[in-house]
């Protein structure tokens, strides 16, 4: 796939790291933005954004520490009038590799509980930073792919792959091959719409320390998951493209669509 005009983006990476300890410690990041536009509390309000998105990440916080953390960061972007149509993103962090059935377990969480990576964690927190900021927010639903492929690989419908551990590397981060690619083609479908998905095939980097059986079957089995997964999800929208787009959060995988707008 190809975009038809361009792509850019920036980001505010702090590895492992909640929104909460973002905000409690602004200038401390892992990774630079590769565009100029600096650290997130000049960035958000400093430029229109068509989208910016939101990681959310268990760090030992309560999910109200990180509703007013997301809040504060959405309503600081809209501080710039450009921003008053910006549609905003909270992209859920996948289940655990040792809790990874646990998905769609139901706690009865609350704003006073930590966050969890569950299904329903990322539910209470869209509707809370919705009713917070009166903006729109939408999700990125790599949690509830990663969970939908891991079920289709453990029941053999996945050419290729034999087991949902094949998504993980260790117990909380995703292979450096099907797990990053499923994390970077659910940010960009749900950002840009799954037209032309299957079109889609991982980059080169996506090859590193690899064991999977990299075949056209596989890709396509792959792609037509998530697609699967974003067409059905409610709270999922698409932005025009091309697009402007911040990132902020604790790790960022984006299929090689880095274009920028002229």
């Amino acid at each position: 796939m190809r975009l038809r005009g361009g792509h850019d983006f920036g980001h505010h990476i702090r590895c492992s790291s909640s929104l909460t300890t973002i905000t409690d410690s602004p200038n401390n990041t892992c990774v630079t933005s590769p565009v100029a536009y600096g650290k997130y509390q000049e960035a958000l309000p400093g430029f229109a954004w068509d989208a910016v998105a939101l990681q959310l990440y268990r760090d030992g916080q309560t999910y109200a520490q990180d509703i007013s953390a997301a809040a504060g960061m959405i309503n600081l972007a809209r501080t710039n009038s450009a921003n008053n149509d910006t549609t905003f993103y909270l992209y859920q962090s996948w289940a655990r590799r040792s809790t990874w059935d646990s998905w769609l377990d139901r706690d009865d969480l609350t704003t006073s509980d930590n966050v969890v990576n569950t299904r329903e964690g990322a539910e209470l927190m869209l509707a809370q930073v919705r009713q917070a900021t009166g903006a729109d927010v939408y999700i990125i639903p790599t949690g509830d792919v990663f969970y939908s492929l891991g079920v289709a690989i453990n029941a053999g419908e996945i050419q290729g792959l034999t087991s949902h551990q094949q998504l993980y590397r260790d117990n909380q981060h995703a292979s450096y091959d099907i797990g990053r690619y499923v994390a970077g083609l659910t940010v960009f479908a749900s950002v840009y719409g799954t037209e032309g998905l299957s079109e889609i095939v991982p980059p080169d980097g996506f090859y590193r320390n690899t064991n999977a059986i990299w075949t056209p079957e596989t890709i396509s089995d792959i792609n037509a998951v998530v697609a699967s997964v974003i067409n059905g999800h409610a709270d999922v929208r698409t932005i025009p493209e091309p697009g402007v787009v911040f990132f902020l959060g604790t790790a960022w995988v984006l299929i090689g669509v880095r274009r920028v707008r002229v």
